[in-house]
């Protein structure tokens, strides 16, 4: 029984490798993908919170668009560091040169401390400042870094263009996509947002409680990229910190009636498996790991993977099972 579970957990592991790693397509067979999906290249720099651990960095998404567009959701600390550790450095600074801004949900450094070695990379390929999209409390703190380490920013105050639709549609005939917002339920000056073009559409909700203007400006996105912080059986622990369960974050999908729903910035007790103990995963749900890479080629094979997490870290897992927060089960609220 123990060779036959660990020929699973090799198996699995190659298919998993090779979903991710330098653009191979899946061996397995793909399922058919759901109508009209479609999406950008999204590549996860960083699934865990708070600070970087031996197994995760912390948040940071890359997207690449194959009609040009591309953009960083979130820059934690290494988030240059992790690029160059999948790209290489020549590849790295390319990938940078070609950004179309830089989006910042919210103030905490897990998702802002890497922002600077972003704008730094940039200016060096194009010699002209990073638009960077953040909360109004951090324009400070960015004028002061600009002035001491001398790289110019462009700096655009998400609450301006939350509350003036003119300065946001000029934004997004720049870009060439629509960009929605909505206020997030977490620290102050929080944010939530939406971006689309004419073939895709993406979600990412940041840090933030469950909420329903999220789902408003998300709905129907082939994409949805939401934290989930703690497994549904810690809601309690959740709410106290403003944060989302895995329960929380799939209802969330299902009312947004997402194509499909990325899970991220987990909690560092869960540091090689996310928090998958005694949830109800959908098949169009997956968890994400550093240097995740999801297309529209590999989505599929990426949800299907969840299953062998447990056989790829079965020491892990058996861990986290014996502990004692996981049979404190009580349930959850979604909205």
């Amino acid at each position: 029984k123990q060779w036959y579970q660990r020929r699973v957990a090799i198996t699995a592991g190659r298919k998993i490798y090779n979903c991710f790693i330098a653009d191979q397509k899946p061996e397995m067979p793909a399922k058919k993908l759901r109508r009209g999906f479609s999406c950008p290249d999204i590549t996860f720099l960083g699934t865990t919170s708070t600070y970087s651990s031996t197994f995760r960095n912390v948040s940071g998404i890359l997207l690449l668009c194959s009609e040009g567009f591309s953009a960083l959701l979130d820059a934690g600390e290494m988030t240059v560091g992790q690029m160059i550790r999948l790209y290489g450095p020549d590849k790295t600074k390319e990938l940078i040169g070609k950004l179309n801004f830089l989006y910042i949900s919210h103030i905490h450094f897990d998702h802002c401390g890497g922002s600077m070695s972003v704008a730094e990379y940039y200016y060096q390929v194009n010699d002209k400042p990073l638009t960077i999209i953040c909360p109004i409390r951090m324009l400070p703190w960015f004028k002061y870094l600009s002035s001491v380490f001398k790289i110019p920013l462009n700096l655009v105050p998400i609450g301006k263009l939350y509350q003036d639709k003119t300065m946001l549609d000029d934004l997004t005939k720049e870009h060439g996509v629509k960009i929605d917002l909505c206020p997030a339920m977490h620290t102050r000056d929080s944010w939530c947002v939406a971006l689309a073009s004419e073939t895709w559409k993406v979600a990412y909700s940041g840090d933030t409680l469950p909420n329903s203007k999220f789902v408003d400006i998300g709905k129907d996105c082939d994409i949805l990229i939401h934290e989930a912080t703690h497994q549904s059986t810690l809601a309690e622990d959740a709410a106290k910190k403003k944060h989302s369960t895995v329960g929380q974050a799939i209802e969330i999908g299902k009312q947004m009636k997402a194509r499909y729903t990325a899970l991220t910035h987990f909690s560092l007790r869960y540091q090689k498996l996310p928090p998958i103990i005694d949830e109800t995963v959908p098949d169009n749900v997956l968890f994400a790991h550093d240097f995740t890479k999801i297309t529209k080629e590999n989505v599929e094979t990426w949800c299907r993977a969840t299953d062998a997490l447990p056989l790829l870290f079965p020491d892990h897992y058996k861990d986290l099972s014996k502990q004692s927060y996981y049979k404190n089960k009580k349930p959850f609220n979604t909205l």
